[in-house]
């Protein structure tokens, strides 16, 4: 390798030599790791004759006299992803949404700009999105390419998780959300777009809902995406037999989960003779000591769970739906625990009887870094045995 960047290195200066009438003494060319590109740069292509360079404010940000109160507040805490990838998790996801479930105890950010902050701060994690909708608000080759760069950040794996969304997400912005069956066969067309571009293929393709005219990711993923599409019933689980790397499947009874999503899923990937079908479940969970601390905990999450959650745009009208409703009912759609042994029988069945690939605790507590170092403490020991 050294001998190459001699070679070109000469060929340069011979070059300025013969087209310039100007000598230069040759000297080796500066060098620099991608990794420290990105980290003080920002790019992988920095223009040193004029370079901006990216400074570090972590410890100014921690001053008591800095009013950035956002921004204190998660440097001080130095964030849950770092503490899950202290206690031992492998892999943390985020959904990605226009709308939260809930208009008065939530957020929504840019959920691909997180993924790249995260993956530079703390690029030994996999990250992954649980899920992204590549249908509307962004072209199935945008979110190749926003893949791609993530995968890049980071010196782990990314994982992109996909689902065929609800109106929260698209209606806000103007985008008519129609029934499951054109949401299935845009995915069909989204997901076939995704994986060529991924696999580093300049593309053309004319389909009924996508198009792209010699696309081509010229910063392509340094590793292997898969493709995960989360299914509830068997139209998606055939689907993500079919075109995707796994199936993603939230539990609460196993027996409901393998009749309408893993056995069709598994049936149609004997039908394709592809390899053994790739599994990823997760289950979500209030993790509280009663009544009115479930609840708390549930507060930015109770709309997830409102009747008409698919078709409604407004978080204030599933806030109002939720409140409308015995906490009871809310409650009940939803795993409980109040102790270790409880979330050992609650998450250790994905492991045991489902033969997971990734097993995702989406659990909800009203003190979640204390919770986060429990479950590492605790539950992940005897999952991971």
């Amino acid at each position: 390798q050294e001998d190459v960047f001699e070679v070109v290195e000469k060929l340069m200066v011979n070059l300025f030599k013969k087209f310039s009438n100007k000598k230069l003494k040759y000297e080796k060319f500066p060098k620099i790791k991608f990794e420290e590109a990105m980290l003080k740069y920002g790019t992988d292509k920095p223009d040193l004759r004029n370079p901006i360079i990216i400074n570090e404010f972590t410890d100014v940000l921690k001053r008591d006299d800095v009013t950035f109160e956002i921004f204190k507040k998660l440097v001080k805490s130095e964030g849950f992803l770092k503490l899950a990838k202290e206690v031992g998790f492998d892999m943390v996801t985020i959904s990605e949404h226009f709308h939260p479930w809930v208009d008065d105890h939530s957020a929504s950010n840019f959920t691909w700009s997180t993924l790249g902050a995260l993956a530079v701060t703390i690029p030994d994690i996999d990250l992954g999105t649980g899920v992204t909708t590549p249908l509307w608000r962004m072209h199935p080759g945008v979110v190749a390419q926003a893949s791609a760069t993530v995968d890049r950040l980071s010196s782990s794996t990314f994982h992109l998780g996909v689902g065929t969304g609800e109106n929260l997400n698209e209606g806000p912005l103007g985008y008519n959300f129609p029934k499951y069956e054109e949401r299935a066969n845009r995915m069909r067309e989204s997901l076939e777009i995704i994986r060529r571009l991924l696999d580093g293929e300049k593309l053309n393709y004319d389909g009924e809902f996508y198009q792209t005219k010699q696309a081509k990711l010229y910063s392509p993923p340094k590793n292997h995406i898969p493709i995960w599409m989360a299914a509830g019933g068997p139209k998606s689980a055939n689907l993500a037999a079919e075109y995707a790397d796994g199936v993603m499947i939230s539990v609460k009874d196993p027996k409901d989960a393998y009749e309408k999503v893993i056995d069709p899923a598994k049936n149609k990937t004997k039908e394709l003779q592809k390899d053994n079908l790739r599994l990823h479940t997760y289950r979500w969970t209030m993790f509280a000591k009663d009544d009115e601390d479930a609840w708390e905990a549930l507060k930015s999450w109770r709309g997830l769970r409102a009747p008409n959650r698919l078709q409604e745009i407004d978080p204030a009208a599933l806030r109002e739906t939720a409140d409308s409703l015995p906490k009871d009912e809310i409650m009940s759609k939803f795993s409980r625990a109040s102790s270790i042994e409880e979330l050992k029988e609650i998450y250790h069945p994905l492991v045991s009887d489902f033969e997971s690939e990734i097993v995702t605790i989406q659990i909800s507590s009203t003190n979640q870094e204390e919770t986060i170092k429990l479950l590492g403490k605790e539950l992940l020991p005897i999952l991971k045995k």
